[in-house]
């Protein structure tokens, strides 16, 4: 699926100048405007879609809603990590009802 939002970002999107927006996705017409995000997030998204699962140590980055990185302040024993997440995940919601 994201290789497929990334091949057609490039193919819809893609202008001699940059990326523009589309002002209907059903019609792919392109607006003349390229938003700020579109390199600051989007792209950055798609890196990380696509980079190596060892490129960065998810335990210790956190991104928030603009893909801005921030290295993480919890405690590594109150990470939700390995294959169980949910059980881990409901186990940490209780002990913090507690």
């Amino acid at each position: 699926m994201g290789k497929q939002l990334f091949e057609d970002c490039v193919k819809y999107c893609r202008t001699d100048a940059g990326y523009a927006a589309l002002k209907d996705v059903r019609t792919k017409t392109q607006s003349d405007s390229m938003e700020s995000f579109v390199f600051a997030e989007t792209f950055k998204y798609f890196y990380l879609i696509f980079a190596p699962q060892t490129a960065l140590d998810f335990n210790k980055i956190t991104f928030n809603t603009e893909a801005h990185s921030f290295l993480n302040s919890i405690p590594e024993s109150l990470l939700l990590t390995g294959p169980n997440i949910r059980a881990n995940a409901a186990t940490k919601r209780d002990s913090f009802r507690d």
